[in-house]
């Protein structure tokens, strides 16, 4: 049986959620359950409709599941699948603490589920390393590519934390997201592939393939360094 839909409670839901975030910018748990709000929005998803590649990967869905990182720390030196090795080591996380027994049952789970799958692997090919900063570039990378109601939200809330808690940079945070956008709309759509296929090349060959600069060719990195700062 469907779960009854109730407009105005899931709009005062929303509303509480940025209340909260106003009043403690560190609350991520808060920003998290804004940001799926938004997108579980029914009238929001209508004005934020699946970009082409999400609508290509809906009518072939797959999970890619995670990799063992032992397998990837023993791939090729320069491939992609060492590199997301190096990034997760980085990050100090193990694929294992991710949830491994999710099943899609909506197209917005599997659109859901291929971004959580994918994730760290966009963060690699990209070069948006680790930190706040280099995730609010990659939220601009994802808007560029896609549109989507997410990583509009979260960018929407990083800037709300940079003009409250009045500790950042707005000017640097601009100039992150705008590179990041614009490298998204440069590269071929990054969503749906099946990344498996490509752990073990060259992530140099990936990258060129799906004609992805990479941010520290740019000199963004130095952008993203001040604004961490």
């Amino acid at each position: 049986m469907p779960k009854p839909n109730f407009p105005i409670l899931s709009k005062l839901k929303l509303l509480g959620h940025l209340v909260a975030i106003l009043r403690d910018t560190t609350r991520t748990d808060r920003v998290f359950q804004f940001v799926e709000g938004l997108s579980h929005d029914p009238v929001l998803r209508a004005k934020f409709p699946h970009a082409p590649a999400e609508q290509a990967f809906l009518e072939a869905p797959f999970q890619m599941g995670f990799p063992q990182l032992d397998e990837l720390r023993a791939m090729p030196e320069g491939s992609l699948g060492r590199a997301l090795a190096v990034h997760m080591d980085a990050l100090g996380v193990d694929f294992d603490e991710f949830d491994r027994t999710a099943t899609p049952s909506s197209d917005l789970e599997w659109v859901d589920r291929h971004g959580y799958e994918t994730h760290d692997i966009w963060h690699v090919i990209t070069g948006w390393g680790t930190g706040t900063a280099n995730e609010i570039g990659l939220q601009g990378f994802y808007a560029g590519q896609l549109d989507n109601i997410q990583p509009t939200g979260l960018i929407l809330i990083a800037l709300i934390r940079g003009l409250i808690g009045g500790k950042q940079d707005l000017s640097a945070m601009f100039e992150v997201i705008v590179a990041g956008w614009t490298q998204g709309r440069r590269s071929k759509a990054l969503f749906g592939v099946d990344w498996r296929e490509h752990f073990e090349r060259p992530l140099a060959a990936v990258r060129r393939d799906f004609e992805v600069e990479p941010v520290e060719s740019e000199g963004f990195v130095e952008v993203a360094d001040k604004l961490a700062a």
